[in-house]
């Protein structure tokens, strides 16, 4: 429609897309294509989009929202820790590709040299998978991990969840076309372990602001989350070389400036 009028197109591409003929055709019409990563980016163009086109605007959030100060220990205790806890978590929808069953077999794992550690999932089942929560379910009751693993519905206060954790993993096991819960957990001086997949190693560099891990590996995911827990300066650390990192890169206003400047490129060409 705004080719037929005459106006300029700007979309926003928020997910991996893997084009046809017809897809590359409308993608032709468009003036300019906003990519979230340079991952998503990278599968535009081996769909065969123009280069020209596209311009990576990295997600921001309100650093704000997850630098006020929190009640942690009521959080805590809401989803059921206890001080002493080592908490490992999960927020996200549950859906099968992102890999909580891997998480579930790693804190198996992680339990066994650090017993006080515990594992929260925490989103709500997609509807075109309504099983996949039993099933995990299922696999927690095999692994003799009701004890120490926990299921929370959605929760809309995420800084406040981000506080309560000691380090937030993001186990997919597709690539993530961007990851927000990293930038919300980095902005929160919380460590993260991430599959190296996707536009993770966009937004962390292993070792520094958490740790990268191959995708469906839960034996190395279980040594990643255990090196963290069992050595609290070094999650410190990296928590504060998180928050620099969202505080340098993936701001609300950086965000905006970044889209803005898009349309300001296209408007100076017509």
């Amino acid at each position: 429609a705004a080719w037929m009028a005459g106006i300029p197109c700007v979309c926003h591409v928020r997910h991996f897309e893997w084009l046809n003929g017809f897809d590359r055709r409308l993608a032709a019409t468009a003036a300019r294509l906003i990519y979230i990563s340079e991952a998503v980016q990278k599968s535009h163009l081996e769909s065969g989009v123009a280069c020209t086109k596209g311009r990576v605007v990295y997600n921001g959030l309100d650093v704000v929202a997850f630098s006020e100060q929190q009640d942690v220990a009521g959080t805590r205790a809401g989803l059921g820790l206890s001080p002493s806890d080592l908490a490992a978590g999960m927020v996200g929808r549950l859906e099968s590709w992102k890999g909580h069953d891997v998480f579930l077999r790693a804190i198996a794992q992680v339990k066994d040299e650090l017993p006080n550690a515990k594992g929260l999932i925490i989103g709500a089942p997609v509807l075109h998978e309504p099983s996949y929560q039993e099933k995990l379910l299922a696999l927690q009751d095999e692994l003799g991990l009701s004890g120490c693993v926990r299921f929370v519905e959605f929760r809309s206060d995420i800084p406040a969840v981000m506080a309560a954790l000691d380090v937030l993993v993001l186990a997919s096991t597709a690539p993530e076309p961007f990851g927000r819960v990293l930038i919300e957990a980095m902005a929160a001086g919380k460590p993260v372990v991430a599959t190296d997949a996707g536009a993770a190693r966009e937004i962390i560099e292993d070792d520094v602001q958490g740790l990268l891990v191959p995708p469906g590996e839960s034996q190395v995911l279980a040594h990643a989350l255990t090196r963290i827990l069992a050595n609290p300066a070094l999650a410190e650390a990296m928590g504060r070389a998180g928050r620099a990192t969202v505080q340098a890169r993936f701001t609300a206003q950086q965000y905006a400036q970044g889209v803005q400047a898009v349309y300001r490129e296209l408007l100076a060409e017509l």
